[in-house]
This record gives C-alpha cells, structure tokens and sequence, in this order.
C-alpha cells in the first residue's frame, strides 16, 4: 500500500481480544466481528512519511501466499 510518500506491506491479520469489549462496552463486539467475517489488518512501514485521517491509499499488487480472506476465514473459524 502507498500513500503519499509511505508505503507498508500487510503481514497479518488483527486478532481483537476482550479490550476491544471493553473500550465500546460490548460484551459479544469481538465475536460478532468475527463472525463477520471482517477485522482489521496489521502493516509493516517499508517507507515512513506522513499520514493524514481520510487521505487515501494505493493498493499496489504484490505476493499472494495467502488472500487476505482467507486469514479473516481461518480466524473466524477459531472463534466458533
């Protein structure tokens, strides 16, 4: 991904835990996430720079090893 002048690469998936509950006050939040089917995302910084809220991003293609739904899949199947 690039934004600007930075640029990172995805390496895993977030895997939210019972501070997720606690901070929105909602007992059941991380595993209606999951079984969702979505989460979030954690990215390695290849190129520090600047981010700001709402500047958008590019989606540059790189390896596929493992779709990113496929990882939401596999956590989603742990927490059932």
């Amino acid at each position: 991904m690039r934004s600007g002048e930075s640029a990172g690469e995805r390496w895993g998936c977030q895997r939210s835990c019972y501070k997720l509950n606690a901070a929105i006050d909602d007992p059941t939040a991380v595993r209606t996430m999951a079984r969702s089917g979505f989460g979030g995302l954690y990215l390695a910084v290849d190129v520090p720079g600047s981010l700001m809220t709402g500047q958008a991003f590019e989606v540059i293609a790189g390896p596929r090893e493992t779709p990113v739904m496929e990882l939401f899949k596999a956590a989603r199947a742990r927490v059932r």
